[in-house]
């Protein structure tokens, strides 16, 4: 999530900013269409990077807190797999975008928010019952002792 972040800031914002400075006539750019293409793509890839890792970061937590020895013994290959998925999935789902129609993509690009956003607040709910319930079985145990 950092390097897309860290992506995001150095890369794909001076190449928007330098975009719409062309588009307002601020200084003399010639755009072509392939420059643009590129820079649309790789907005949406880092934008898509990025929101999937926080969405893997929260199933880590969920994992984390449901099957903590399990999560413990979590390998770093594991990891590396992880990243490397986010990454390969920002790459698919970036691919609709730039191929199909304008309002084709922006409905691929809404149902993937809906579902990463859906999962994430269902790893989150989760989460937070789990915990509510801890809560309840230590204030039974405490009450049990007096």
């Amino acid at each position: 999530m950092a390097f897309a972040d860290l992506l995001s800031g150095a890369v794909s914002l001076p190449i928007l900013i330098y975009t719409i400075g062309a588009g307002f006539m601020l200084w003399k750019a010639r755009l072509d269409k392939t420059f643009y293409g590129y820079q649309v793509f790789g907005q949406i890839v880092v934008l898509q990077a990025s929101l999937i890792s926080a969405v893997l970061i929260t199933c880590e937590r969920f994992y984390a807190v449901y099957w903590p020895l399990k999560h413990r013994i979590l390998s770093m290959g594991a990891y590396h797999t992880a990243i490397f998925m986010v990454w390969i999935l920002a790459i698919l789902f970036s691919i609709p975008q730039l191929l199909i129609s304008n309002k084709l993509a922006l409905y691929t690009f809404v149902s993937i928010l809906l579902s990463l956003l859906f999962t994430v607040c269902i790893c989150n709910i989760a989460i937070w019952r789990r915990l509510q319930r801890r809560i309840a079985s230590q204030q039974q145990n405490r009450e049990a002792q007096n």
